[in-house]
């Protein structure tokens, strides 16, 4: 009798340790996704501002090239290659304010189509090819950055390096990288979260 006792005390205590490990689980990808948050989201308050004044400024330079350009016959020097180069900062230190905010274009026509936990899968699926896709791309970016430095290679009007460009994409790259690391855990913790409910 006190050993079947036993028995069904040992059951429930492994019965409760199992439920205790998965309840803690979804905590886990809670606290992970939030510990990102705090990373991710003053950075990108920051390289997103930053990307304002630029277009700010591009917005000011073309303007005045135009009037220049009409009025007095007199265009601004080097303004093609500085909205070329004015473009890569805009461009790449807004890709994960965007991503983080989910404002990418998403065509989910299928998608939608599936249970909540095969969305939740799908989107662990894509967010970590994109994820791996970016850090290979940022490992060529550096690479590359690495190269025009050392080539020294420069715009040919204004004489402004490419390397510091190059550098300023990988940093967004890498960014936007963690954004969508953020996004895998979070798509998890939903897909959990569904499994549990």
């Amino acid at each position: 009798m006190s050993g079947n006792g036993n028995a069904d005390l040992t059951v429930q205590t492994t019965e409760t340790s199992a439920s205790q490990k998965a309840a803690s689980f979804p905590r886990f990808l809670q606290k992970l996704v939030n510990g990102l948050d705090r990373i991710i989201l003053p950075v990108n308050r920051v390289l997103y501002g930053l990307s304002k004044i630029v277009l700010f400024i591009l917005m000011w330079l073309t303007c005045l090239d135009i009037v220049g350009r009409e009025l007095f016959n007199k265009p601004i020097t080097g303004t093609y290659e500085l909205t070329g180069l004015m473009m890569v900062v805009i461009v790449f230190l807004s890709l994960s304010i965007t991503q983080y905010y989910q404002e990418h274009i998403d065509i989910t026509f299928l998608s939608d189509k599936l249970s909540p936990k095969a969305q939740a899968i799908l989107s662990m699926v894509v967010y970590l090819v994109c994820f791996l896709f970016l850090i290979v791309l940022v490992w060529q970016f550096i690479l590359y950055a690495q190269k025009l430095w050392q080539g020294n290679y420069i715009s040919s009007d204004l004489r402004i390096p490419f390397s510091p460009f190059a550098i300023i994409a990988s940093l967004g790259m890498i960014i936007f990288a963690l954004s969508l690391l953020r996004d895998f855990f979070a798509a998890w913790l939903k897909g959990v979260d569904r499994h549990d409910a």
